[in-house]
């Protein structure tokens, strides 16, 4: 006599994984904690105070640099190539 088997059950096929979401950016420099609101203080401070050279940024965190650098870099571009 043949012996039987049990049923395999069905499986329901796992969902494709999802990429994870991209970091958000600010001109060009990626926002570390996922908040850009440092690097557009560094901006808006650097609009308020005419910088338009990158070397004059400064500040307590690089996002902060990196926004005032976005600036500077739009207001000067000859200097930074095309």
């Amino acid at each position: 006599m043949a012996q039987q088997t049990a049923p395999i059950p069905y499986r329901k096929p796992e969902p494709p994984a999802k990429a994870p979401a991209p970091r958000p950016t600010f001109g060009g420099y990626p926002c570390p904690s996922g908040d850009c609101s440092q690097d557009k203080a560094g901006f808006r401070w650097a609009e308020d105070n005419g910088i338009v050279d990158a070397d004059d940024c400064t500040g307590d965190s690089g996002a902060f640099i990196e926004g005032c650098r976005v600036y500077a870099q739009q207001r000067a571009p000859e200097k930074f190539g095309p």
